[in-house]
């Protein structure tokens, strides 16, 4: 429903609740959470309604604000199913989707995370750690251990173990880590 009345107030038919009529430009640093970054981007709902917007993401507060004909409005992980950037400083999209994830064994929350490398087993980051995904299972933190992911792999561990070996590839830098998980998946 949010989405649906988001689409028909950002085409300009009518004010939605919550929006404020606001023309965005730089937001002062600091003055309200977010940076002065706003970057050009996507974000989908979880009835998969998208829209199209300026994004600036708070990840500590799991929230996003996204601009759209002068209008600014702020979401929540649980309203978002993922949103997209378009990082320029470094050429690249970026896509952070909205996870179930239990901090330190307590309660599971939607929490937005960068997704690195999908697949079997899917590389994600949050500032400023590693995590990996399994399959449909739970996400675990990677505790930065090449023998602990190694392990992870089970029989595929020794390939991955000498392609890591013959590249020269680090699972502490994020291009080699994603590397490394596209590998794994690719066997």
């Amino acid at each position: 429903v949010l989405f649906s009345s988001l689409l028909v107030s950002l085409a300009g038919y009518a004010q939605p609740y919550g929006f404020i009529p606001l023309k965005v430009g730089k937001h002062k640093e600091g003055a309200d959470g977010y940076s002065e970054h706003w970057q050009k981007g996507r974000m989908v709902g979880e009835g998969g309604d998208t829209i199209k917007c300026k994004i600036d993401y708070q990840l500590i507060e799991n929230t996003i604000m996204a601009e759209k004909s002068g209008y600014v409005e702020r979401f929540t992980a649980d309203q978002i199913f993922y949103f997209e950037v378009t990082d320029q400083s470094l050429w690249k999209n970026r896509k952070f989707y909205s996870l179930p994830y239990s901090k330190n064994g307590s309660q599971i929350v939607l929490t937005f995370f960068e997704q690195i490398a999908a697949g079997e087993m899917t590389l994600l980051y949050r500032e400023p750690n590693f995590f990996i995904r399994r399959g449909s299972a739970s996400i675990e933190i990677f505790n930065g251990d090449e023998d602990d992911l190694l392990a992870m792999m089970g029989e595929k561990g020794s390939m991955v173990d000498k392609y890591m070996r013959r590249k020269n590839l680090q699972v502490k830098n994020r291009k080699d880590f994603a590397k490394i998980v596209a590998y794994y998946n690719s066997l």
